[in-house]
């Protein structure tokens, strides 16, 4: 299964990191004037704080969105998989049930009917055996994947908390300062430092909250316990069938 995690995600995380810059920044249009806007900050700030408000709720809306939009292709996936898995096996069972009924009727002595009973028993455990290590490595995966993604919200989550505290106390030490009249263009400059650095925290966050090297790590796990599992099916397969053909060339 392959999903593109980082990009599902980073889209929400990148709106709330333009946040800060694009709500002073009026919508993101250029400052015409630097000194103006820095002499009005103060006037303004309420302003400012609704505006971040407000595009802290959207980017929040949009994050649950995706998050939402994640399960629910790896659920779709997983269904997917799981209904190819159950037709190809049960197409399979049918052939070789099938074939063995060929086999039986072919037999003209009881030792060769003894054999291909023998045989059918040995294919039906191999069979068992691999399909079961299989589902097994599977489930584990996804047993996996699941507790990756928990904690990858729990981080992610985590670090938008930090976020928006940052920004309530910018904006917070930005009207203090305010009203104690200090002035307009060194309270904007401290809140853009402020802003700033809940950027460059949020942005450090995203980056170690990422799942690629946990997915890595769950899918070697799958697919050298299904190789394992494939290894032991072809070596019994080939013993059962050598046995066999020592009583049928008989």
């Amino acid at each position: 299964m392959k999903f593109n995690f980082k990009k599902l995600t980073a889209g929400a995380l990148m709106a709330m990191v333009l946040i800060p810059g694009f709500a002073f920044a009026e919508s993101g249009a250029k400052v015409r004037n630097d000194n103006k806007q820095s002499v009005n900050f103060c006037s303004r700030i309420s302003t400012v704080e609704q505006k971040l408000a407000d595009q802290l709720t959207k980017a929040e809306a949009k994050q649950s969105a995706h998050q939402s939009e994640r399960l629910g292709k790896i659920e779709k996936k997983e269904a997917e998989v799981d209904g190819r898995r159950a037709q190809g096996r049960a197409e399979v069972d049918g052939k070789r049930i099938k074939n063995w009924d060929k086999m039986l009727t072919k037999a003209s002595t009881d030792a060769e009917k003894a054999a291909v009973e023998a045989y059918k028993t040995a294919i039906s455990t191999a069979v068992t055996t691999r399909r079961t290590a299989v589902d097994a490595a599977v489930k584990a995966y996804r047993d996996g994947l699941t507790l990756v993604l928990a904690n990858h919200k729990t981080a992610v989550d985590s670090a938008v908390a930090v976020f928006k505290t940052a920004l309530d106390n910018a904006i917070a030490k930005a009207k203090a300062d305010c009203s104690a009249g200090v002035d307009s263009k060194v309270v904007k400059d401290t809140f853009n430092k402020s802003s700033s650095d809940a950027r460059t925290a949020l942005q450090t966050a995203r980056k170690n909250a990422e799942v690629s090297s946990g997915l890595t790590a769950l899918k070697k796990t799958r697919n050298d316990a299904i190789t394992a599992a494939v290894t032991a099916f072809k070596t019994a397969t080939e013993k059962a069938r050598a046995d066999l053909l020592l009583v049928l060339k008989k």
